[in-house]
């Protein structure tokens, strides 16, 4: 081999290495793959035991016996752990039986589920996966927390709340709010990343559940810099209709988010706060076309007999035919008693004319 030359040698040798590689990657490929399945046959085998065990555990008359003592307590854990020698695995699984049956089952049998998880201290398992470098683990540990009402975790969770992956901000966030009513300050002052609409209309139904006290508290963010937290605050102060930040909002027209000025001006209009209508009539043609048809829109909530000829004007200048139709619309909604003005345009073009007739058509909701 000392004759061949060096490359020669040198390729033999790599391919001797590449190949050695080879086989021990496959090897260990392979044994993955063999613990994989094997977890995934245990996992099926636990879930089925542990579901029978769970159900006949919180039927029983003297369950609250099982749990009175730690003896018993650590008696239970050997029944549903001691098979499986306490492993992560075990632990999952029993978790996750306990977390599905809980969503199905209420009142005595509910309870008794939590007291399972809160006296087998199932809640640290939970609060390990939060530690895990894979975003699904973190994801479980999260909602397991939160189902469960581990209020002792809130600031361990509250500290995803602006994680860089935005499914593990998206349930830390609800978990965050749904552990404390309190929450809703601290994660509008602690928040500095986007909320995305879909956590908003989450976060709204979470408020639904206690909103006395999710409220008592709330004191919005419009002066942030994140246009979405902004957006969240302006959307709960619009929904709850809490009128005492009327004033706030008005200036929230002038936001250079299109979203928010749009919510603002339907939450101006919602407020009745009729100071702003000159406001908009002066900037209207400065506006893009979103805001013109949102502008329109809060004449036919706030307007009156005054704004009937800005609204006129709009209906026979305007070149876009939905502009057109919004704005017969909220004269319809201020004329309710004569329509004196619907029908002056009626034969002032066939557009017009189909338009008119649209609304005044009282088979149309």
């Amino acid at each position: 081999m000392s004759d061949y030359p060096y490359l020669i040698r040198f390729v033999i040798i790599l391919n001797i290495l590449l190949f050695i590689t080879f086989i021990v990657l496959s090897f260990v490929i392979l044994v993955m793959r063999l613990r994989r399945d094997e977890a995934k046959k245990k996992l099926v085998e636990m879930d089925k035991l542990y579901y029978d065990m769970l159900l006949e555990l919180v039927f029983e008359d003297d369950f609250n016996e099982k749990i009175s003592t730690p003896e018993k307590v650590n008696d239970l854990r050997r029944l549903f752990l001691g098979k499986y020698a306490y492993t992560d695995i075990s632990k999952n699984a029993l978790v996750e039986v306990i977390a599905k049956l809980y969503v199905n089952l209420s009142g005595d049998a509910g309870q008794r589920l939590k007291d399972i998880y809160m006296q087998m201290e199932l809640y640290k398992h939970s609060r390990k996966k939060l530690s895990s470098v894979e975003w699904d683990i973190k994801v479980q540990g999260i909602k397991e927390i939160a189902l469960m009402g581990v209020i002792a975790y809130v600031d361990d969770v509250g500290k995803f709340i602006n994680d860089s992956h935005s499914i593990v901000r998206r349930e830390a966030r609800l978990a965050f709010l749904q552990l404390d009513p309190k929450n809703l300050q601290t994660f509008i002052d602690k928040t500095t990343t986007h909320i995305s609409y879909w956590e908003i209309i989450n976060i709204i139904d979470v408020i639904n559940s206690n909103m006395m006290e999710y409220l008592a508290n709330f004191a919005p963010r419009f002066d942030s810099e994140l246009s979405s937290l902004v957006y969240f605050c302006l959307k709960i102060t619009n929904y709850y209709m809490l009128a005492d930040y009327a004033q706030a909002i008005s200036y929230l027209y002038m936001y250079p988010n299109t979203g928010v000025k749009l919510l603002a001006i339907q939450t101006i209009a919602l407020f009745g706060n009729t100071k702003m209508k000159g406001t908009f009539k002066e900037r209207y043609n400065e506006e893009p076309d979103s805001v013109k048809i949102e502008i329109i829109r809060a004449f036919k909530i706030f307007g009156d007999e005054e704004d009937i000829s800005f609204l006129s004007s709009i209906v026979l200048n305007s070149s876009a035919n939905n502009m057109r139709f919004e704005a017969l619309k909220s004269i319809n909604e201020i004329e309710k008693m004569d329509r004196s003005t619907l029908f002056r345009f009626k034969d002032k073009d066939p557009e017009l004319s189909k338009m008119v007739r649209h609304i005044l058509d009282e088979r149309i909701l």
